[in-house]
């Protein structure tokens, strides 16, 4: 796990989509899918779902949205 997948990760849940989260991230859509496709390769599980009407996080997502977000303040203090 990378800090940029991280921090995608908490991108999309905070917009509920991967093309905000692309522009609020100035990368490509592909790159966030990108993203969170290896983040979830790595933990093996889903974290979000994705349909036409936005993003959500799977149960998985939720347990791992609370640790992302201490990582993330952790990372930015030091």
């Amino acid at each position: 796990m990378n800090l940029s997948e991280l921090r995608t990760f908490l991108t999309i849940v905070e917009t509920g989509s991967l093309v905000r989260a692309s522009h609020i991230l100035n990368v490509t859509q592909s790159t966030v899918t990108a993203r969170l496709k290896s983040l979830e390769d790595e933990i093996g599980q889903t974290l979000i779902i994705r349909n036409k009407s936005g993003a959500t996080m799977t149960a998985a997502g939720v347990r791992l949205h609370r640790y992302a977000d201490t990582i993330s303040e952790l990372w930015q203090q030091a």
